[in-house]
């Protein structure tokens, strides 16, 4: 489904999900009014981005990998139609240079504790110029501003879509992008500040499990895991 302007393409997905419209079903708009990121934040959506959802029915499995498929489809897609080297902070946030160019939402719908659906939401600044909106945004950036050619915003789409394809047909038969998405998590080997569920630490980020949790060794040595849904990294390295 395709819209000039929209809300949100989150919501439009999670409506089209209750409806019982089937996996696959894609939402794209060339603006959102009302988009948001992890933890209710506001997203800046304006023309000449990609603004993505993506109606998927997993099995349970599958969903803790769909937050970490999203980040790899989104390095493997910039990387086919730029000239940069993304990575990933911990844990779906893409930059480049170290400014945010991409931010990822993954929403799930449960009865009891079979999953109905999910929307996995992707949102790239192709074009996008942080100065020209009001709100402060010093973290981020786009690819138009480290690129030294213009991107085309349709082939890029072009690549973010069947990569996803490819992953979620990969992921559907046991085969998860966890190798891949740690290889390109510029967190890892660096100290951190975690903020999660009301409280702080700070450690080093050592590693991450086989479901993408942080494992966050202390001060004292002893090591924290920490599931990604609740948790804002800082790197401290700098």
């Amino acid at each position: 489904l395709y819209f000039q302007q929209v809300t949100s393409t989150m919501d439009v997905a999670i409506s089209e999900g209750q409806a019982g419209a089937p996996e696959g079903t894609i939402i794209l708009a060339e603006e959102q009014t009302n988009a948001r990121g992890r933890f209710g934040r506001h997203w800046e959506a304006p023309l000449g981005n990609i603004h993505l959802s993506v109606l998927v029915r997993p099995s349970a499995v599958m969903i803790p990998f769909l937050s970490i498929l999203a980040g790899v489809v989104s390095i493997r897609a910039i990387r086919r139609v730029t000239d940069l080297t993304p990575v990933l902070k911990w844990p779906n946030d893409v930059l480049v240079h170290g400014k945010k160019i991409c931010g990822i939402l993954v929403e799930n719908s449960f009865t009891g504790n079979s999953p109905d659906y999910a929307v996995v939401g992707i949102g790239i600044n192709v074009d996008f110029d942080p100065s020209s909106t009001m709100r402060s945004l010093p973290n981020a950036s786009s690819l138009a501003k480290h690129t030294n050619f213009p991107v085309e915003k349709s082939l890029l789409l072009k690549h973010l879509l069947e990569q996803m394809d490819i992953l979620y047909r990969n992921l559907r038969n046991g085969q998860t992008p966890i190798d891949e998405w740690k290889s390109v998590l510029s967190t890892l080997g660096n100290p951190v500040t975690v903020k999660w569920k009301q409280k702080e630490w700070e450690g080093f980020a050592e590693d991450v499990d086989r479901k993408g949790n942080l494992l966050l060794r202390q001060p004292d040595g002893t090591i924290l895991s920490i599931p990604s849904g609740e948790v804002t990294v800082t790197d401290t390295s700098r």
